[in-house]
């Protein structure tokens, strides 16, 4: 995509246009964009977003991507909505800061082990996830049982999978954590 100086765009959908990833090469950000929907576009890297600074939500539902990682900081990022991809890797080490991130999705993609969905709870403000249809969700003993682990990890949460969280989850994450050690 050719540097296009348009001081005004703050929405940018791109969805369904496979010719995105080679268009993306000289694409250098946007410094005013603010939402961004880009499905089905074959991206394999979030590399193309890296320098807009003022993004709030992204959707790249239904991509390539595979690992949550290969961006800069995006200072602002509230929403990302991963649906559909083949994310099966979340960095131990070296994640982007998302500061103000408070939704995620990634549903129907492949994470494994509560270990590796872990890791996004590194994320301070993360309060909703979304992680059904993946292999963590669908081979648990139990969607309470999953449901407690995370909510023994992350207490802020407020949302699990569409499930709001209320207090008697809370306190079934603390009975089933006596009985785990």
């Amino acid at each position: 995509m050719p540097n296009m100086k348009l001081p005004k765009l703050e929405y940018l959908d791109i969805s369904k246009n496979t010719l995105m990833e080679k268009c993306a090469e000289g694409w250098v950000g946007h410094p005013n964009v603010r939402k961004v929907r880009s499905l089905e576009t074959k991206f394999k890297t979030f590399a193309v977003w890296k320098n807009c600074p003022n993004l709030e939500e992204l959707y790249m539902a239904k991509n390539q991507l595979t690992t949550l990682s290969g961006w800069e900081a995006l200072p602002k990022l509230k929403r990302l909505h991963l649906r559909g991809n083949k994310i099966e890797k979340i960095p131990e080490e070296d994640l982007p800061a998302l500061d103000a991130l408070e939704y995620l999705n990634l549903r129907n993609n492949s994470i494994k082990t509560l270990d590796v969905l872990f890791r996004v709870f590194a994320w301070p403000n993360l309060v909703d996830i979304n992680v059904i249809k993946n292999p963590v969700n669908e081979e648990a003993s139990s969607f309470n049982v999953l449901c407690a682990d995370v909510v023994c990890k992350n207490t802020k949460l407020k949302r699990f999978c569409k499930v709001n969280i209320e207090e008697s989850h809370k306190l079934e994450s603390v009975f089933c954590s006596q009985y785990k050690h």
